[in-house]
């Protein structure tokens, strides 16, 4: 796939608005989640969603990534490997590929380093992506309506809220 027509952008304006400012969305609420990923779905996004919460430790999150993308691993994993296996996502038949990780405040607490380094690996993969013509995105569901300001900086940008939550106020803040 492309960069976006004019068409696109004209007619999918919310998928649209999703990757214009970084690879990784922020989103608090599951129904606006759940609306956009329905939205990315029905116009031939491939969406995996990963339950953070059952990441127990540092390796089962990039375990629960890479066996979401049906990648084959290794035994053992580490941030570095993971990096290369995000490599081999596969975009043949779909129009992008999505990562949805859900609960991340709770992966964010308990291990907010290591999280912060998945969020970057991922981030800079979807700007790699974009420059061949696939697209990768990654949306983040926190119950948290300020991890944005804990987490700072990654892929060379800040976190966006999706533009239904982008006011603090939508935030409960």
């Amino acid at each position: 796939m492309a960069s976006f027509t004019k068409q696109e952008i004209e007619e999918q304006s919310p998928i649209w608005n999703l990757f214009q400012n970084g690879g990784v969305v922020l989103f608090r609420k599951p129904a606006i989640l759940d609306e956009a990923t329905n939205n990315l779905t029905r116009n031939g996004y491939r969406v995996h969603a990963i339950d953070c919460s059952r990441c127990a430790d540092e390796p089962s999150a990039l375990f629960a990534i890479v066996d979401s993308l049906k990648i084959p691993r290794y035994q053992r994993i580490g941030l570095d490997g993971f990096n290369d296996l995000i490599r081999q996502i596969e975009f043949d038949g779909c129009t992008g590929v999505v990562v949805v990780l859900i609960a991340f405040h709770r992966f964010w607490q308990a291990f907010p380093k290591y999280a912060c380094h998945i969020l970057d690996i991922m981030a800079n993969h979807h700007r790699s992506q974009l420059l061949v013509g696939n697209r990768l995105l990654i949306l983040a569901q926190s119950e948290d309506p300020s991890i944005d300001e804990q987490i700072g900086i990654i892929g060379g940008y800040k976190p966006i809220w999706n533009s239904a939550e982008w006011l603090r106020k939508n935030r409960d803040l």
